[in-house]
């Protein structure tokens, strides 16, 4: 029987990589694993190149040294055979097309084997209703029973056990806030967080600051700043790590009251675990990227900044199509890579009509399907942007719109905006 498969897509695939190592994180994002393949040697490359990329540094020569440590260098046809795969490559840029092609060969393989074992075991005499049920799973999940369908015994038997032994496993990633880790308890891995909140309120110094101390605190993971730059970001870091005058440092102009503090930050922050990618990207890209970052840096959270700036993946689709798709990936980042989530994301324009100026489920600009990908909503609100006569100046109101952890009582929190920080209304915290 000839299977489909196309030899040429697959050598291009590998050829891309040595290329261009981020090409294995973004093949693997769109679903691209060792079965994949149609050739055995092909497959065995991809999976040496996976276990490499994953240790950080995926060249012709490590991948080789991988190759010859498994016992396949000379299987899959030697050094010779690696240096053939980049001239197999016309164009990186046409890795989608190439992963497209490869994926859709095997799902027609995967089809055929299932096809041809369930004739043989209803031929062989077994119950046709079990065969056919057996066959229907297999086409939509790959194998007879879905990896993701789970006993519930081994569930509460972990759960319990994590419980007696006095170590819970560590799903939550807490704020600098203590009042909103009682209301939310943090971000939760594995879910989508929004903040939401008017222009000028602070929504993206609020999820860069829960960011510096999840960072600080030894937690890795990656802030896409899509509306400022490296720079820009770290200017402000520093104003709130060192409680320094933000204009200042903009300025670059270096106060000799705020020179030990400015420094000391500096040294906190050049030590901690905190990554920045400034590039303008679509989120199948920040995807791609994401499993990199897990993957080479142990990343366990990022932070999108801000989902209305995201690069549209398809821009001939309304707005309302872009955010929804923008939303679902960002939960199915979160699913696939198990990190948390926190995104910041723009308020509608309708707001202005309203009365109460506070956020509220709905609030989220062109974001139904957005809010329905959320675990976590947070509206951020200032009083004194609405009514400049507000005996609340300085102070921001945290109200969960929506939240699956947690009390979801609204909290407050004081705006100091000239540090480009929150800080708590109790003792302790980011301080």
């Amino acid at each position: 029987m000839n299977h489909p498969h196309d030899l040429g897509a697959e050598r291009a695939i590998l050829g891309a990589v040595l290329i261009s190592p981020h090409v294995v994180a973004k093949a693997a994002a769109a679903g691209l694993e060792r079965e994949s393949f149609y050739r055995e040697p092909h497959r065995i490359c991809w999976q040496a190149m996976s276990e490499v990329d994953n240790a950080g540094a995926l060249d012709i020569v490590t991948l080789s040294g991988r190759l010859d440590e498994m016992g396949k260098l000379d299987e899959i046809g030697g050094f010779s055979f690696l240096v053939g795969l980049t001239a197999s490559t016309p164009l990186v840029a046409n890795i989608g097309a190439y992963v497209d092609t490869v994926l859709r060969h095997a799902r027609a393989r995967d089809l055929m084997v299932a096809c041809s074992e369930t004739v043989a075991s209803v031929a062989a005499g077994d119950d046709a209703d079990e065969a056919r049920a057996s066959l229907s799973a297999r086409l939509t999940t790959g194998t007879a029973t879905a990896p993701t369908c789970n006993a519930e015994a081994g569930s509460v038997n972990a759960i319990l056990d994590a419980m007696r032994s006095g170590k819970p496993p560590a799903q939550f990633l807490r704020s600098p806030w203590p009042l909103i880790n009682s209301a939310i308890r943090g971000v939760y891995r594995g879910e989508l967080t929004i903040v939401v909140a008017q222009p000028r309120t602070g929504k993206s110094v609020l999820v860069d600051q829960w960011a510096t101390h999840l960072a600080i605190e030894g937690t890795p993971g990656c802030v896409f700043a899509l509306e400022m730059t490296h720079e820009q970001m770290s200017l402000r870091r520093l104003a709130c790590i060192a409680h320094a005058d933000y204009a200042d440092l903009q300025d670059y102009r270096l106060r000799p009251d705020h020179e030990v503090a400015v420094d000391a930050a500096r040294e906190v922050l050049a030590s901690s675990p905190l990554m920045t990618d400034d590039a303008m990207l679509s989120m199948e890209q920040i995807w791609a990227r994401t499993k990199a970052g897990v993957r080479q840096h142990g990343w366990e959270w990022i932070v999108i900044d801000h989902a209305h700036i995201v690069r549209a993946s398809d821009p001939k689709a309304n707005r309302i199509d872009q955010l929804g798709h923008i939303g679902l990936l960002g939960k199915q980042i979160a699913k696939d890579t198990g990190v948390a989530v926190l995104m910041a994301a723009q308020m509608n324009s309708d707001l202005k009509r309203r009365t109460d100026k506070r956020p509220r489920l709905g609030d989220i600009a062109y974001g139904t399907t957005m809010e329905q990908s959320a675990a976590t909503i947070l509206g951020l609100y200032r009083d004194e942007l609405v009514d400049e006569d507000t005996n609340f100046r300085g102070l921001a109101d945290v109200i969960p719109v929506k939240t699956r952890f947690g009390a979801g009582v609204p909290v407050q929190l004081r705006w100091v905006g000239e540090q480009q920080r929150f800080n708590s209304t109790l003792d302790g915290g980011f301080e």
